[in-house]
Parts: structure tokens; C-alpha cells; sequence
């Protein structure tokens, strides 16, 4: 599904998504650990966070490497920019997957793993 109806936390291998560093311009790696933590909400496989967006950019390099995910800075056409952020329903918890891949965090930076899955990732909703 590419919309949830509620904002929701998320959690790599036990540590929060952080907001965005502002102070990185438009463009920013997503981090997980410090920082504030950033509610997210999915509509229509875009995830938002005040004013942010954050996903895998289109043109990333080909290998099978890690692939970085960024909170770009929402503004007309940059959606464009980030492959679509899905949420598959798991029992009682969803299944974020960004391009088709799910999330890691390596050293605090956020990305995700083509290869296999190596991150325990919790989507935490929250009250309407």
C-alpha cells in the first residue's frame, strides 16, 4: 500500500529515525539514533516529515552496494526525485519498503540493503 492513515515513528535495530539536519541544505542522508525524532506520515508513496521527504533517489549508482536514503526538502517536482516508499501490512506491524527495499542503519546512517534484509525495523503508529 502506498498510504497509511496515521503519522508513525519508526525504529532501526531500536534507535528513531531522526528529523532532518536543516543545516545540510535541501539535501540530507537520513539518520537514526539522534537527533529528534522525526513522525512520518506515507501518502501515496511519498513519506513526509515536516516539510521533508525521504526516500532512495532515482539516478543512485547500479551496484548492489548499500543506497543511501535522503530527506530532501519538499518543494514542487521533487517527489519526482525518490522511488516510491511502500508499506506492507505484517500481522499487526507494517513493512516499510523503500524502492523495494527495506531499511538498515550502519554507524547511525540510514540506508537500505538490496542484498538481504540485516536491520530490525519497527514502524510504531500513532494516535489519530
Amino acid at each position: 500500500m502506498e498510504s497509511l492513515d496515521a503519522s508513525f515513528l519508526i525504529l532501526i535495530d531500536g534507535k528513531p529515525l531522526a528529523k532532518p539536519n536543516t543545516s545540510g541544505g535541501d539535501r540530507t542522508q537520513a539518520t537514526a539514533g539522534d537527533g529528534t525524532l522525526a513522525s512520518c506520515k506515507l501518502e501515496n508513496g511519498v513519506l513526509e516529515c515536516d516539510g521533508w521527504i525521504l526516500g532512495r533517489l532515482n539516478d543512485e549508482d547500479e551496484s548492489l552496494g548499500l543506497k543511501e536514503v535522503m530527506w530532501l526538502k519538499k518543494e514542487d517536482g521533487k517527489e519526482g526525485q525518490l522511488q516510491a516508499v511502500t508499506a506492507e501490512k505484517n500481522g499487526n506491524d507494517y513493512k516499510l519498503l523503500f524502492g523495494g527495499a527495506p531499511l538498515v542503519q550502519v554507524d547511525g546512517k540510514v540506508s537500505v540493503n538490496l542484498q538481504q534484509e540485516t536491520s530490525t525495523v519497527q514502524v510504531m503508529m500513532q494516535s489519530k
